[in-house]
Order: structure tokens, then sequence, then C-alpha cells
């Protein structure tokens, strides 16, 4: 009797719950559609590198939840307003949670136990005030330091810690107009930071305390989500000043050794609330595949580094994240 092998899965978090669509091996598209997860809005998904049946969600206003067999059980480990969840790429055991209020947490236990950080220690006087209603908005790893770490919190503050939390500094972030939507570490020897914001996109080249424009080709103001593709960039635009039943986003990439954005077709309707690229493990039918989720309900597939896009369906509720879960050995 044969049997089926394994399929990796795209992990999409919705305002609804998680869903996991689980990838056809010839690269055409999704087979099976199975619910994981359905208590609250999922805020950001996590997948363990190393050991992908253990899975890791933050819940808006419901906490973090773990799964160690793929999806099909769950267990509450910390109960605080979520917005924010990473793991870290070269210690899978270590994971960092933005809250609201602006906190940072961390577990050094494959998110069993975790320990505030207080992220606005420290640091003398705030260059933003925070409040109760503030919350770290997005987080991301440094692919040279895995103990570097840049935070953004909603109403201004950029934060940034170089020994994996223990101390945290606020960045002055000269050149930067405005707080940034989203955050990319672009690898190789210069290691440079790109920040989508509501007025562009903006470039680092020192850890983030001075910025430049760098969105050269890019026509909407509003940069909502970044990823990378291998060495292409990819970016989602939206135009801010259209109402939520008009909103629509535009696709745009930048092959590698360019300064300028290119448009990936039309316009598609909705806002796109993640960008996720399969990894370089993915099988060669995904590979340089990247995925766009909007809060329509439809799921994209760019093909060709992000020169142009298909929709892979629609109809379903309006995502929120999305991550790739290899199948397990």
């Amino acid at each position: 009797m044969l049997t089926e092998a394994p399929a990796p899965r795209l992990l999409l978090g919705t305002r609804e719950g998680l869903l996991a669509l689980r990838l056809s091996p010839d690269g055409e598209g999704w087979t099976v559609a199975e619910v994981l997860w359905r208590h609250a809005a999922v805020r950001a998904i996590a997948v363990d590198p190393d050991d992908p049946r253990r899975l890791h969600l933050a819940a808006a206003g419901d906490g973090i939840y773990r799964s160690e067999d793929g999806g099909r059980t769950w267990e509450r480990y910390l109960h605080v307003d979520a917005h924010v969840l990473v793991v870290r790429p070269d210690r899978p055991e270590l994971l960092y949670l933005g809250a609201k209020p602006a906190e940072v947490f961390r577990s050094t236990d494959f998110g069993g136990h975790w320990t505030a950080l207080g992220i606005t220690q420290g640091i003398g006087e705030p260059l933003t005030p925070l409040t109760e209603w503030h919350h770290v908005r997005t987080m991301v790893f440094d692919p040279a330091n895995g103990a570097a770490i840049h935070a953004v919190v909603e109403g201004g503050g950029l934060l940034a810690t170089f020994d994996g939390g223990r101390s945290w500094v606020e960045l002055a972030t000269r050149g930067l107009p405005a707080a940034p939507d989203c955050l990319l570490h672009v690898g190789g020897t210069d290691n440079v930071l790109i920040a989508g914001t509501a007025q562009g996109i903006l470039r680092s080249e020192d850890h983030g305390f001075h910025w430049q424009a760098d969105g050269a080709g890019i026509v909407e103001s509003a940069i909502v989500s970044l990823t990378a593709a291998g060495d292409h960039l990819i970016a989602a635009a939206a135009d801010p000043s259209a109402g939520s039943e008009s909103q629509r986003s535009r696709l745009y990439h930048r092959p590698p050794g360019t300064a300028r954005w290119w448009p990936a077709g039309e316009p598609i309707a909705g806002r796109v609330q993640a960008l996720h690229a399969a990894p370089l493990t993915a099988p060669p039918a995904w590979r340089d595949t990247v995925f766009a989720a909007t809060d329509d309900g439809s799921l994209w597939r760019a093909i060709q580094h992000g020169r142009a896009w298909n929709r892979m369906t629609r109809g379903l509720p309006p995502a929120t994240a999305l991550a790739w879960q290899p199948p397990a050995n």
C-alpha cells in the first residue's frame, strides 16, 4: 500500500484562529486545509527550526500557546496581550515575545517559562514616553549575531539589545521620519537594516542609528510588510488614504545589486497583513516562493522571486500572520 509522502504546510494565522494548508508536492497549490486552533485571533506564529512539530502562537489578548505535536493539542504558558513572537534561528530554545503594555518577555526553554526583560529600564530618560496603551510592534534578529535584536514600540520607539535582551538601548534614529511598521535585516557583510514606514522605505547601515530613504520606484507611501527571498527583497505597499472598503496593496520586488523597487503587476484587493518566504530547505517546487496574505481572505504566491503574483485562494478568514512548517522527520 502506497503512503502519501510528507508535505510542508503553510500556517496561516487569522482573526478566527490558525489554519494549516498542506502544500502539494508539485508546487501547484495546496491540497488540504485544517483548523489547528480557533480560540482567538492569532497575531504571530513561530515554528521550531529543529523540530517542526513544536509550534508557538501569540493570541490577541490571550497569551502564548505551544503545541508539541504539530498543532493537534495546545497548552497556554503565558497570559498577556501578545503582539509579536519570534524564535532565535540558531538557538530555538530562546523565544522572545512583544506585548502590551510595551514589554519583551524571553523564554529559555522552548516557551515553557517566561521572564519580563524590562526593556525601558536602564536607558535613562526615554526618547519616547511609553504608556499602558503602547505595545511592541515588531522584532527582528541580526542574521550575523543572534544576540542582537531590534524591537519597534508602537508610538515611535526603536529599541535594540546586543546581548540577548539583558540590556536595551533606545536608538536616536536620525533620519527616520516615522515609527517603522516592519523591519528586515538584510544578510551579508554590511548587515543592512531596512524599515517600512508610513512614509516609505528607509535604510540603515549602522544598526539603526542613522537612516536614509531607500524606496526608489515605490509609488504608495505606506510600507506594510517586508521579507527576503534569497537575495531578492519583497515589499508590500498600500495607500493609507484609501478607506477600509477600498484598501488595495501593491507588491514590489528588488533584485540583488540594484537600488530600485519594481512593481509586480497591478494592485491587489485588500491590505497585505503578512509576507513569508519559503526557506532554502523547501522542496524544489516551492523554493524561492513568497506568500502574501491579505485581510480580505486571499492568499497570493509569488513567482520569479516576486516579479509576478498569482492568487492561490480566496474566501479565507482575514489573515494576520504566516509561517512555513516543514514536514517532521
